[in-house]
């Protein structure tokens, strides 16, 4: 199991919880993780990390 699975279950103690709602939160998790990462890039530029 991943981490937002995991989280979720244990937010709730296990209720209210379903997997077409914990597999949304995956798919949210991702977008946002993909997001941050190509944000990261140009700033990575810009200090000189990445030529």
């Amino acid at each position: 199991m991943d981490a937002p699975v995991i989280t979720g279950q244990a937010a709730v103690q296990g209720s209210m919880v379903s997997k077409s709602g914990l597999a949304k939160s995956s798919l949210g998790y991702m977008v946002i993780n993909i997001i941050g990462l190509l944000l990261c890039v140009p700033v990575w530029y810009m200090m000189g990390l990445v030529h």
